[in-house]
């Protein structure tokens, strides 16, 4: 939050919430005028402060399909953060499928465009292995993978640290929880000692 000074006081605001002054008739005046010192505040606390995600992904190891070195480099230190093992980052869909077809995932984060190609393989095989994984794209029109993957999260680029993290918790966290659920109608576990 952040306190811009008025003639009558001061004005509260999230970073990035558009603020215009003015009224009606001289219409509306966004505030572009703001000095270095308040950007450069404004930068260090919305963005350059870093996410602590201590060990929220402990143990899980997650597949990264992305073509873009730089995405890749942030997903892996993001995810390795949390205490996540990375593995990847896999640049191509043919890496995608071999890393998938081989190695056991907690959780995978799929670019939806990698090149001239899309990663729909790779989700395909992921999902017929039953591993949960969410699309981290740029892309503006999401829905045609919304249409082939109506449950998958998708997270849009950029996103914060605690954004990309608290995602792919949660699709291990529904993962288990289904599992478990599905392992108790098979009556493989009792969810309650019997009496």
């Amino acid at each position: 939050m952040f306190t811009h000074g008025t003639k009558g006081g001061s004005e509260s605001f999230l970073a990035g919430e558009g603020r215009t002054r003015g009224t009606a008739s001289d219409g509306p005046r966004i505030w572009q005028h703001l000095g270095l010192e308040e950007m450069e505040h404004r930068i260090k606390v919305e963005v350059a402060l870093p996410f602590k995600a201590g060990g929220v992904l402990a143990g899980a190891r997650v597949l990264v399909v992305e073509d873009d070195a730089i995405i890749a480099m942030d997903l892996e230190m993001t995810l390795g953060e949390a205490r996540a093992k990375v593995a990847g980052p896999c640049r191509t869909v043919k890496d995608g499928l071999i890393a998938a077809a081989e190695i056991d995932f907690s959780a995978a984060l799929l670019d939806i465009q990698l090149g001239n190609e899309t990663v729909e393989p790779v989700a395909r095989l992921l999902a017929r292995r039953n591993i949960p994984f969410a699309f981290y794209t740029g892309q503006a029109d999401t829905r045609p993978i919304r249409a082939k993957w109506p449950e998958c999260k998708i997270i849009s680029k950029p996103a914060r640290p605690r954004a990309i993290v608290n995602a792919i918790a949660e699709i291990i966290k529904e993962k288990s929880a289904a599992a478990a659920k599905s392992a108790a109608a098979a009556g493989d576990i009792r969810p309650h000692p019997p009496c």
